[in-house]
């Protein structure tokens, strides 16, 4: 019985191990430098001031090849989320802060030739249904404080080669 259960274990350990072995890589190569500015943004195709997504937030992510002898060709299979508080100012004072959290997944691939020493930005907008008052702060402005934010995604590469 105890001969028995051991070769189970090892049998489901070498099962477990090829499986995490043969799964693919969901974090970008640690050469890829990754830095975002947020803001909140209207919703140009919205017009409806009192809208839930009158306004959102957007999420400039700066990619930056930080290798020496590979092009990155395409980025994909990105996903981006954020924790913070937001503070509204109307006209009778400060409403706030107000804990709010976001997130968005993408599973476009985003082709481009992004050389060692060079970077790209591109912005992801993401929306917050939770606080229904977002649009009406654009008379009196929001403060925004992003507690923690995290990105991930895949990139596609390919070796420099000299001729």
């Amino acid at each position: 019985m105890k001969h028995m259960k051991g070769k189970f274990f090892a049998a489901l350990l070498v099962c477990v191990l090829a499986g995490l072995w043969a799964a693919p890589a969901h974090a970008y190569p640690k050469w890829v430098g990754v830095s975002g500015k947020w803001s909140i943004v209207r919703n140009e195709k919205q017009k409806d001031v009192n809208a839930k997504n009158y306004k959102q937030l957007r999420c400039d992510v700066t990619y930056t090849n930080n290798s020496k002898d590979r092009v990155i060709t395409a980025i994909f299979n990105k996903t981006i989320s954020m924790s913070g508080t937001l503070r509204v100012r109307w006209d009778t004072g400060l409403y706030g802060p107000e804990n709010i959290t976001a997130s968005t997944k993408s599973s476009n691939v985003t082709k481009m030739e992004l050389y060692p020493g060079q970077s790209k930005t591109f912005y992801y907008i993401l929306t917050i249904d939770k606080i229904p008052y977002l649009s009406r702060f654009n008379q009196y402005g929001a403060e925004l404080k992003i507690i923690k934010w995290g990105h991930d995604f895949q990139v596609s590469t390919q070796k420099l080669t000299v001729e």
